[in-house]
């Protein structure tokens, strides 16, 4: 049966806690309708998905969390998710048609390289996979995430024209790093505003 991916990215501070806590809350239901949210990767968040993704040479703040930060550990754990994954999605039954990934993290991939990882864990089991991905004004998108560092602990002055976030400040170059490895017509970005949500709400316009 032909299965669809529906992979959502973040960005990071556009409501993906909202969105990531509905879907594992209502993942029997969903399931009903068609659509499947994986529990092999973490849920509700799907960190495995940007642990598999990131480069083996690169630390980041998820790697550290997750105790993985040395090369074999990294390489053994990649191992392990993939392995998982191919299990559960292998084990589908006929009623899920749709399959639904989300993971933030996967905002900060750094390159074409850790981005076609992520594809390559995927495309074996879907015949076609769609990026969602919120993008919140910069300036707005920068508060946010400062003051969420100030409230773990953070005390550096907000220098607002050098902070950059995970996915930078250059949405058109972010959007081309994906459309490079999924195409174009796969990527879907939407303007985390919620005067702009369908419905006014932003989980009813990540389901739409």
């Amino acid at each position: 049966m032909a299965r669809r991916a529906l992979l959502h990215i973040g960005t990071f501070k556009t409501g993906s806690t909202t969105i990531q806590s509905f879907l594992h809350e209502n993942a029997d239901a969903l399931l009903r309708q068609g659509f499947y949210y994986p529990h092999s990767l973490g849920r509700p968040n799907q960190h495995g998905l940007a642990l598999y993704a990131i480069s083996d040479w690169r630390e980041t703040g998820l790697t550290r969390h997750h105790g993985i930060a040395d090369r074999a550990d990294r390489a053994e754990k990649q191992k392990e998710i993939k392995a998982a994954l191919d299990r559960e999605l292998e084990s589908l039954s006929g009623e899920a048609s749709i399959v639904i990934f989300s993971n933030e993290h996967l905002a900060g991939l750094y390159s074409n390289e850790e981005i076609t990882r992520l594809k390559d864990l995927l495309s074996a089991h879907f015949d076609e996979i769609s990026i969602i991905v919120y993008l919140r004004r910069q300036d707005k998108r920068i508060i946010s995430d400062y003051t969420q560092k100030v409230r773990d602990g953070y005390v550096e002055e907000l220098d607002l024209l050098n902070y950059l976030p995970a996915e930078g400040r250059d949405y058109a170059a972010f959007l081309e790093k994906w459309e490079a490895v999924f195409g174009r017509e796969n990527i879907h970005p939407r303007i985390f505003d919620r005067s702009k949500f369908i419905g006014g709400d932003l989980v009813h316009d990540f389901l739409l």
